[in-house]
């Protein structure tokens, strides 16, 4: 069986609403867990296939469940997801990213070696571990929260929230721009 962890990448991040889709996969379990309905209230959903469903009602449990709230503001969230507009914003968000992405790179080509990612999960590939830290420290010191991941942990990881506005959005890419621009100059910030 196939187990299937959209936990991060699921629920449109990636511009389909499972990260799976494009793999034309079926998998036998799918988790997702995270604020479904877009208000920020953790709800954990746990999809099993029918034929391999073998719980009664109310045998599963687990964390993140029975919140009301949560259930109203998931169904609504789902209904919208339904109409194929969120699906386009998405779209649209992700293709500004990568452009301000892929301007960053051309930028410093000697230092970045491009941009990995899909959707609204995006990520921007340093030469070495310790650019992609000092990049971190520079995108914190001016408002941005961005991860690394890789193995040496050398890619800085964009997960954006999908509501992002154009505005927000660009002015995040620029707050990177600028941390790129500082951490690969050896400038501080005044």
């Amino acid at each position: 069986m196939l187990i299937v962890d959209d936990i991060q990448v699921g629920c449109g991040g990636t511009g389909r609403f499972f990260s799976f889709e494009r793999a034309r996969i079926t998998p036998g379990t799918v988790c997702l867990s995270k604020a479904i309905g877009g208000i920020g209230l953790p709800f954990a959903i746990v999809l099993i296939r029918p034929d391999l469903d073998c719980w009664n009602p109310g045998e599963h449990v687990g964390t993140f469940r029975g919140s009301n709230l949560a259930f109203a503001a998931g169904a609504a969230a789902l209904d919208y997801w339904r109409t194929g507009e969120f699906e386009q914003v998405i779209e649209a968000r992700a293709l500004q990213m990568r452009r301000a992405l892929d301007h960053i790179v051309e930028r410093h080509p000697a230092e970045l070696i491009g941009v990995r990612g899909i959707g609204m999960i995006q990520g921007l590939h340093c030469r070495s571990p310790r650019l992609a830290r000092r990049i971190l420290d520079c995108a914190f010191a001016g408002g941005m929260i961005m991860e690394t991941s890789g193995a040496p942990r050398h890619v800085l990881k964009l997960l954006p929230p999908l509501v992002i506005e154009e505005a927000e959005l660009d002015e995040g890419m620029s707050i990177l721009a600028a941390a790129v621009d500082e951490a690969i100059s050896g400038t501080d910030r005044p």
